[in-house]
């Protein structure tokens, strides 16, 4: 991956908001809670961005700071974003 790409990539997953986290869900259908947006948000600022790479590791972090319903339409997402903007590149699995 590009460092530029990569950059962009970290800067944005470090300004991530629990408000806009709670946005996205309504957005994509989701339904979460504050506390889980607020763990979400503090998961992803605090995780390096090499181990985000991971889609099996990440989906089973989200499903323990949510739920499982949860995680797997985050990964149904994550797959459709991944697969539309050819994004495979960034995941090792």
């Amino acid at each position: 991956m590009s460092e530029f790409l990569m950059e962009l990539i970290k800067r944005r997953i470090k300004l991530i908001t629990t408000e806009e986290i709670l946005s996205y869900s309504k957005q994509y259908g989701f339904s979460i809670s504050r506390p889980e947006a607020v763990a979400i948000m503090n998961y992803l600022k605090t995780t390096p961005i090499e181990a985000l790479q991971s889609k099996k590791s990440l989906i089973s972090n989200l499903e323990k700071l949510t739920t499982v319903a949860t995680a797997k339409k985050a990964e149904k997402l994550l797959n459709q974003l991944i697969k539309t903007y050819g994004l495979d590149y960034l995941f090792k699995d």
